[in-house]
């Protein structure tokens, strides 16, 4: 009789060892840094996620549960980015002030109408948020407008949000100073945008 080549454990049981390239197979993706383009495809191989990621998996086909821009689904995911960044929460320890973000219409790039997005950021969490409507979102504290395209440059950290705020080009209503003063909190959201994988309107 052929001798066993795997050792016994500490018990004197012999115990299959898993394969060593499925081992590494297992082992955690890291966390998307940067927001992603995700084309609609039903007919390709699907979507490969990070391991334990805290907003929706894709169950279906390429594309069928990634939240698109500037839904209330995409808002969703967001906030839970936002509230699971230990960064962000020593960053904007100190912070107070909603925000609400207007996203304006741009039909040709298949967003008909404004879209008026809302976090209630407090003490380095956001305790709510999503798609509002105008009056909701007028009533923050702070707020952020631009057309979808420049959004659409912001989330892909294709244009600074601070420049684009001093430039003009990302238009701010409330206290600009103290959004200045809580910059490393502000590139902090900046990046978490990041981290949700994303279906653009205009794209697929």
């Amino acid at each position: 009789m052929a001798r066993c080549r795997v050792p016994p454990d500490p018990d004197g049981v012999h115990r299959a060892r898993p394969r060593a390239d499925l081992r590494a197979s297992r082992e955690p993706r890291g966390r998307y840094r940067r927001a992603r383009r995700v084309q609609r495809d039903r007919d390709r191989d699907h979507l490969q996620y990070p391991v334990n990621a805290p907003y929706p998996l894709s169950s279906g086909p390429r594309g069928a549960d990634v939240p698109t821009f500037p839904t209330d689904a995409w808002f969703q995911a967001f906030i839970v980015s936002i509230n699971g960044s230990e960064e962000y929460r020593s960053a904007a320890a100190d912070w107070e002030g909603d925000i609400a973000f207007l996203v304006q219409a741009e039909p040709d790039a298949h967003v008909p109408d404004d879209v008026w997005g809302y976090l209630d950021l407090w003490h380095g969490r956001c305790r709510g948020g999503g798609v509002v409507e105008r009056a909701t979102g007028e009533r923050a504290a702070y707020l952020l407008s631009a057309p979808y395209t420049r959004w659409k440059a912001i989330v892909l950290g294709e244009l600074d949000p601070i420049k684009a705020m001093m430039q003009g080009k990302l238009k701010v209503r409330g206290d600009l100073p103290t959004i200045v003063r809580y910059v490393r909190a502000a590139n902090e959201l900046v990046r978490l945008t990041g981290e949700v994988d994303t279906v653009f309107p205009d794209e697929g």
